[in-house]
């Protein structure tokens, strides 16, 4: 694989993370959407992990609305 594939594929990654933080933003509260920046930045893997999962369950309907910083923490210690 070319280094220019793989740089598109970064930016594709890129580009789908954002659009999922975007949509997953207007579920959880400031302090929620707080904690989920912090763990972006030390530990950026869970971070997708937990984005991809509060998709998926905003997905199925099964999200309290709004996702509260104990929510968000009770899910982290899931996944």
């Amino acid at each position: 694989m070319s280094q220019e594939q793989n740089n598109d594929q970064l930016q594709q990654a890129t580009q789908h993370i954002m659009q999922l933080e975007t949509a997953v933003k207007t579920l959880l509260t400031k302090d929620a959407w707080s904690r989920y920046s912090t763990l972006k930045l030390a530990h950026p893997e869970k971070a997708v992990r937990a984005l991809v999962h509060l998709a998926q369950n905003a997905q199925q309907h099964t999200l309290p609305n709004p996702v509260t910083d104990t929510n968000f923490k009770e899910m982290l210690m899931r996944i």
